[in-house]
């Protein structure tokens, strides 16, 4: 029988009036990015991840099982490999349960986003139905841009379409833009491409309890941290004209508690929300300065409430710990959070968090691309599963 977290003698890790941090811990102690969870029928978490980042030679994607709402996990089990010569995958927070009970995980197959920027990468979604055991769907599907590489949760609408966000080109000398692929056979195939705006790449999308769709966008350029919002009335088909929130940071994604309060959480940028100052004149990091309206500081996980309930202003409520009580230095040492409603109530967190131990668990026999890279970019590769367990008072 699956424990209920409630029930167990938790340390407070911290929080605020309404949520309380009640457990933090390493999923496990290996190479891991990307995450997402789901809760499934029989009330398993899953939770998937990818070794090396941005479709890097032999990145590969794994998925474990927890019977006990996550606080211990089976052996990681290889589920993603690329079909590409010289390719790796890429996973995108998007792995979710249909009402159906299909597990639905989309992914991307490619080269490496590190020296390819623009290579065309192939969209596949796996299908399982047997929750999580085994997995159909393993060939690309032609969606009729050039790359498009799926990002956030997968929602599914009303009418039973199910939608996906991703960022891409429209062709191999086009600019970096957001869109909106649609399946109306529960994930089997998808088209019909929706753009939602130029210049974003990673996009979450929510289903808002009034029918409209939110999504939240990281910006591609500039000031990289700022995320803005953009709204869809009819399924995904039109956006209104994204809009700068009022938060900073990257990775923002957004989820209804079981309670039905609507949070999020990003990858938390310094109090002044600019992770490489360098780039930019002091004329222009003092304009950036002067329009900050958030008391955001620090590194690592920023979890929110809204502040709205369009979507577009949030209030931020504290930062999710290290499980080991490491103090982030930078951005990129912890990202990418995704979120799970237990069935005790219970909010799951899943996310990367760093730790320089990694960097020695790395397999020698790696690519010699990659093997080049973990030494360029080494924090891409000290990067493990984590999550967190918080509960709603």
């Amino acid at each position: 029988m699956n424990t209920n977290i409630n029930q167990l003698a938790i340390p407070d890790l911290g929080g605020n009036d309404q949520f309380r941090i009640l457990e933090c811990f390493e999923v496990r102690h290996t190479l891991g990015q990307h995450p997402s969870a789901v809760c499934l029928e029989n009330n398993d978490l899953l939770y998937t991840y990818d070794d090396y980042t941005d479709a890097m030679e032999g990145s590969t994607g794994y998925v474990l099982r927890s019977t006990d709402y996550g606080r211990t996990w089976s052996d990681p089990i290889l589920v993603l490999a690329s079909r590409v010569w010289h390719g790796g995958i890429h996973l995108s927070l998007g792995m979710q349960a249909l009402h159906s009970g299909r597990v639905l995980l989309p992914w991307t197959d490619g080269i490496s986003r590190k020296n390819h920027a623009k290579a065309k990468g192939d969209f596949v979604c796996l299908r399982s139905d047997d929750n999580g055991v085994t997995w159909k769907g393993y060939d690309p599907q032609e969606i009729g841009v050039w790359a498009f590489s799926p990002y956030g949760k997968i929602i599914e609408l009303s009418n039973g379409e199910v939608i996906c966000a991703g960022w891409g080109y429209a062709s191999d000398k086009g600019e970096i833009r957001s869109g909106i692929i649609r399946s109306q056979d529960q994930g089997e195939t998808f088209g019909q491409y929706a753009k939602i705006g130029d210049v974003f790449s990673e996009t979450d999308l929510t289903l808002l309890h009034d029918g409209r769709i939110l999504a939240l966008l990281r910006r591609g350029r500039g000031f990289e941290p700022e995320t803005h919002y953009a709204h869809s009335s009819d399924g995904g088909y039109t956006w209104t004209t994204p809009q700068r929130i009022n938060m900073f940071g990257e990775n923002f994604n957004a989820w209804y508690t079981a309670k039905g309060t609507l949070v999020a959480a990003c990858r938390g940028i310094d109090g002044s929300g600019v992770h490489n100052p360098g780039k930019y004149s002091p004329a222009e990091l003092e304009k950036h300065l002067a329009r900050r309206r958030t008391p955001q500081e620090g590194y690592g996980i920023h979890f929110f409430r809204a502040a709205k309930e369009d979507g577009s202003e949030w209030d931020y409520l504290f930062a999710l710990p290290d499980p080991l009580g490491l103090e982030y230095r930078a951005h990129h040492e912890a990202g990418e959070p995704c979120f799970v409603n237990l069935p005790d109530g219970n909010l799951f967190v899943g996310y990367y968090s760093y730790d320089e131990t990694i960097y020695d668990t790395l397999n020698p026999g790696m690519p010699h691309f990659t093997k080049s890279e973990s030494t360029r970019i080494a924090h891409c590769f000290k990067r493990r599963p984590c999550a967190c367990v918080v509960r709603e008072v």
